[in-house]
């Protein structure tokens, strides 16, 4: 099933699904061939590196790129949101599989995204390198309203986001938010909902050596991480309690 916007609604129709695998990265060089290698293993229709103004040759690894892989550099540094959004505009499937460039698909991941019933967001689970799960559904079922998701009691945790290139049209990645990205996928599922399923699609392995993921824990930007937060609560606060808002701010 495919389902399209139309106005304010939501149609269903009945044809084959086409997946892109999109993976937007900053000087990973050491790690993004690992995601791409499996990507392709899923054969997927296509797979999108969107290379966001690498310093650190990345590109050398995509002289010659294997066959239905597409590997674009950005001159400027637009940062992650900015380059997912690069990523919406390159990609020729119906649904976009968002593939951080350390992170690895399971050699049946695509198989098994294929044979759920997908809606327009979709949530798969993750796990770490001790096979240890990140993400959790506790609901009991797999479609969820805000409501229900908001809270993080149901379902919550890391989770490989795959969804309609439709919903871009209405939603695309706010490129002002460095790292409060919660703020974005909430606002997807209070349009549309989410559906999530918990079974592990994907290896999550923090890139450590990465110095832009650093950067954003440097004590430095602090400040934005807060002000981020700040139009979360703005937007989102009315859900919560005043413990809950807190510990949200600590996890973030």
């Amino acid at each position: 099933m495919h389902y399209y916007l139309v106005g304010c609604y939501m149609v269903c129709f009945k044809m084959k699904q086409s997946f892109s695998v999109c993976i937007p990265t900053f000087n990973r060089r050491y790690v993004v061939t690992h995601a791409v290698e499996s990507a392709l293993v899923n054969e997927p229709l296509e797979v999108i590196i969107y290379d966001d103004a690498s310093s650190d040759l990345t590109w050398k690894h995509f002289i010659k790129p294997a066959k239905n892989v597409r590997y674009v550099k950005g001159l400027k540094n637009l940062g992650v949101n900015g380059a997912r959004n690069k990523l919406v505009s390159l990609a020729m499937g119906d649904f976009l599989i968002f593939l951080d460039s350390d992170n690895l698909l399971f050699n049946n991941a695509l198989d098994y995204i294929k044979r759920q019933p997908l809606g327009l967001v979709n949530l798969f689970g993750t796990v770490d390198k001790g096979l240890r799960k990140l993400s959790w559904n506790r609901g009991g079922k797999f479609h969820y309203t805000f409501k229900e998701w908001i809270k993080g009691e149901v379902a919550g945790g890391e989770f490989l986001m795959v969804i309609h290139k439709s919903v871009f049209l209405v939603e695309p990645f706010d490129e002002t938010l460095d790292c409060f990205e919660a703020f974005w996928l909430n606002k997807v599922i209070k349009r549309f909902g989410v559906q999530v399923f918990n079974a592990p699609v994907q290896l999550y392995s923090f890139d450590e050596k990465n110095k832009e993921s650093k950067r954003l824990l440097m004590p430095k930007n602090w400040p934005r991480r807060i002000k981020e937060y700040l139009r979360y609560y703005k937007e989102f606060g009315k859900y919560y309690n005043k413990k809950d808002l807190c510990i949200k701010a600590i996890k973030t």
